[in-house]
């Protein structure tokens, strides 16, 4: 699901957009909100941009700079060389290695509309309720900016939270940039202390965690997609009710991921 190349569309293996509508509608109606995951990062190799760079190359393609291209694959690692594709075979970024998910160029004017109608259309066409941003920590501040005064245009109560593995999360949440961010660095410090029962190190991560960002409201989590299920990561079966109540109470807003509110393994 991360190598999209209809970025309008539903995956037709779970709907389409007009069963979408419905959908959010009832959850609304239940008060239920409806937040979507962003990949703008990246497509996948059969987004109409990438294809035509394909089939016409670098040189004839009107979507040349949408992806970074030109480079040998020995110069950089991560480049990939398409010489597959027809006669027309070029180097380009993709993300951490992937060949099947070319990265965008979001400098480009013309891919910031493309992203930025996406977002819009969403928020208009379908009433979601926000975003939920991939990979949003290896993508500059500058564009959260535009993309923030874009969704605002349309809803102010729009939220937008990015994923943040590490770095200092400061540079992309703030007033006018994204609402929020995963905390992966209270996840780590949550679970790992209580498997190492090092209590002083939970307590230590509050402290940095209030000195450095305690002007921000971030999401923790023991759990997400990208993880193991913390009912497996814990040694100790019974910390599984300490690490739950920290979650809760830690300051920020909690994230639940199904299956976790029973001790999934």
């Amino acid at each position: 699901g991360y190598d999209t190349y209809d970025y309008f569309q539903i995956d037709r293996r779970l709907g389409d957009v007009e069963l979408f509508k419905e959908i959010v509608k009832e959850l609304h109606e239940l008060n239920i909100k409806v937040v979507l995951d962003g990949v703008f990062n990246h497509t996948g190799q059969k987004h109409f941009a990438f294809k035509d760079l394909c089939e016409k190359g670098p040189q004839a393609s009107e979507f040349a700079n949408w992806y970074h291209v030109g480079a040998r694959g020995w110069d950089y690692e991560g480049w990939i060389t398409t010489d597959r594709v027809k006669n027309n075979g070029f180097s380009f970024d993709c993300w951490e290695g992937h060949d099947m998910l070319p990265r965008l160029n979001l400098k480009e004017p013309a891919v910031r509309h493309h992203i930025f109608d996406v977002a819009k259309f969403w928020i208009e066409e379908c009433g979601i309720d926000g975003w939920r941003l991939d990979v949003a920590h290896e993508i500059e501040p500058e564009f959260w900016k535009e993309f923030r005064s874009v969704c605002d245009s349309v809803d102010k109560k729009c939220l937008l939270v990015g994923e943040m593995i590490h770095g200092n999360y400061n540079h992309w949440v703030g007033n006018d940039r994204l609402h929020s961010g995963t905390n992966y660095q209270m996840s780590h410090a949550t679970w790992f202390s209580l498997n190492d029962h090092n209590y002083e190190y939970f307590y230590t991560a509050l402290l940095r965690e209030e000195a450095l960002f305690g002007g921000l409201t971030l999401v923790n989590f023991v759990g997400n997609h990208d993880v193991p299920r913390i009912a497996s990561k814990l040694e100790v079966k019974d910390h599984y009710t300490h690490c739950m109540v920290a979650l809760c109470l830690m300051k920020g807003i909690p994230c639940l991921y199904y299956g976790d509110e029973f001790g999934m393994e």
